[in-house]
This record gives structure tokens, sequence and C-alpha cells, in this order.
């Protein structure tokens, strides 16, 4: 069982696609190098946001991970821990720090009914 839960698309490819007109703005117009700088780094980003996952999900730890793909921090869980609500994850009494309107609805509550249905 491994769960991977990414970020939704439409934020992700509005990121790329707004850095595409900041770059072009920049390159057209000013040719300032922040504004380059700026534009290529949000297209970077809403590539790696769209490719890499969020969250991954294995049998006994949630991983949040970052755009580059590196883990930035580790929950252990047991199946009775986990609940969704108001749009945040919770293992026991921590909140897990990612938005859960920004995840993938479909990959989130793929996860969702695993839990539900292997609920002790």
């Amino acid at each position: 069982m491994n769960f991977k839960v990414y970020n939704q698309k439409i934020f992700c490819i509005l990121l790329a696609v707004v850095g595409g007109l900041n770059l072009s703005m920049a390159l057209i117009k000013t040719q300032r190098g922040s504004q380059i700088f700026f534009g290529s780094s949000m297209i970077l980003l809403g590539i790696l946001m769209l490719v890499n996952p969020a969250l991954v999900i294995d049998e006994k730890n949630i991983y949040i991970r970052n755009p580059l793909g590196f883990t930035l921090k580790t929950y252990p869980y047991n199946l009775g821990e986990v609940r969704y609500e108001k749009s945040r994850i919770w293992v026991g009494d921590k909140k897990l720090s990612v938005i859960g309107w920004m995840l993938d609805k479909k990959s989130l509550q793929t996860f969702l009914d695993y839990l539900e249905k292997n609920k002790k």
C-alpha cells in the first residue's frame, strides 16, 4: 500500500503560465535580470509541483515532500489516528503542514477511502 497525493494540476499549470508570461515580458520589454530569474523560477516550480507528489503515504508513515522531491517531514501513524477535517489532515493531535485544498482531490480521496475501509 503506497499512496501518492499530488498537488492540484490547475495550480501547478497556473504557476507555470504566470511564470512564462513574466519571463516573456521580461525578455520582450525590459530584459531585467530579476524578472528573468523570477519567471524562470516560477516555470520550474510549476513543473516540479506537477510531477512530484506533495504526500507519500506508506503503511506506517506519511511523508511530506517539497517540489524537488525531498522529504521535509515524516509523520508515523496508525490507521485509527488519521482524519481529514476542514481541508486539513490530522495525525492524532498533530496537523500536517499541507493545505488540503491544494491537494489533488482524486488521489487524496483514494487514501481517505482506504482509511475508512480499514479503520479498527
